[in-house]
């Protein structure tokens, strides 16, 4: 009875090894080629000498040392370019840039982008292109702009933002708007701290937080020392209340970010006398570029309409 019970167990640890090695022998026939993740930069062939992948480059591209990419010899951006032998150089839109090998990113500290090292998540201040690039998953990018840095959100103070791109900037814990605080690289902007500018009003605003409420902080950059809060609108008397803090520049209704009309300081016209220029302005004297000399140049006097009783 125990013997007949013993064989049956061995009927099945034997039809169970023989199951593993079915399944052993599937994945040794469903491993990949190591050359599915050698694209020889797209100028060559990769084959395996022995187990390792190599490519054959196509003329006029050399073999990097480790076998894997095709380098431009001479003619275009990416000549002599190696991605730090961990990518592809690609020249687009007449820039040369690297595409990084699976499992290597671009270094964050190369202001050029062209270079490669072990993937790993970015920390704040570093330049990013995506959130998901981020170890606090938030990539802050300014409108219109491919690449921002890394931030992250519910700092309590100033010293909890520590800017890791090592670009000399400071960086600040600044109210946002909403609910939460995030590190913001300000620059010269940073001493400025948050404000309740109007329309017109500018200490280098950070972000809409720092305007009055139904206005937004225009800025294109962490140095831009000419960002201001402004407001959408519709026609240049939508912009009356807008005012310049030094030289009360006059403020017109124009189109930015694809369209949207924002109040904005309009360029002065140059003017011999208060008949050059249009409406109500008038042809006022200031200083030269190179203050040596007084021109004209159309402005308003003033911030009250025409009929106010005045002095």
């Amino acid at each position: 009875m125990k013997h007949g019970r013993w064989n049956r167990s061995l009927g099945w640890w034997g039809a169970l090894l023989a199951l593993v090695t079915i399944v052993s022998a599937c994945k040794q026939k469903a491993e990949k080629n190591p050359c599915d993740q050698v694209s020889c930069c797209g100028h060559g062939e990769c084959t395996l000498s022995g187990t390792e992948p190599k490519c054959s480059c196509e003329a006029g591209y050399d073999l990097s040392a480790d076998g894997r990419h095709c380098l431009a010899q001479e003619a275009g951006a990416c000549a002599g370019l190696t991605c730090s032998d961990h990518g592809c150089c690609q020249v687009i839109d007449g820039r040369a840039q690297c595409e990084c090998d699976p499992d290597f990113m671009l270094d964050p500290t190369d202001p050029l982008r062209l270079s490669c090292i072990e993937e790993r998540c970015l920390q704040t201040g570093e330049r990013c292109r995506d959130s998901s690039e981020c170890c606090q998953n938030d990539c802050l990018k300014y409108s219109g702009q491919a690449e921002g840095y890394c931030t992250q959100r519910d700092c309590g103070f100033s010293s909890d933002c520590v800017n890791h791109a090592d670009d000399g900037k400071e960086m600040c814990c600044i109210d946002a708007g909403g609910e939460y605080f995030i590190c913001m690289k300000l620059g010269a902007g940073c001493a400025c701290g948050d404000q309740s500018g109007g329309c017109g009003a500018s200490c280098t605003c950070q972000n809409d937080s720092a305007c009055q409420p139904g206005f937004s902080c225009l800025r294109g950059s962490d140095e831009d020392t000419g960002a201001i809060c402004t407001k959408t609108c519709n026609t240049d008397a939508d912009c009356q209340e807008c005012r310049d803090l030094q030289s009360d520049v006059r403020f017109t209704c124009q189109a930015i970010f694809g369209g949207t009309t924002y109040c904005l300081a309009a360029e002065q016209p140059t003017c011999q006398w208060s008949g050059d220029c249009d409406g109500n302005d008038v042809c006022i004297a200031y200083p030269s570029d190179d203050e040596k000399t007084l021109e004209g140049r159309c402005n308003r006097l003033g911030g009250q309409p025409t009929g106010t009783a005045c002095n």
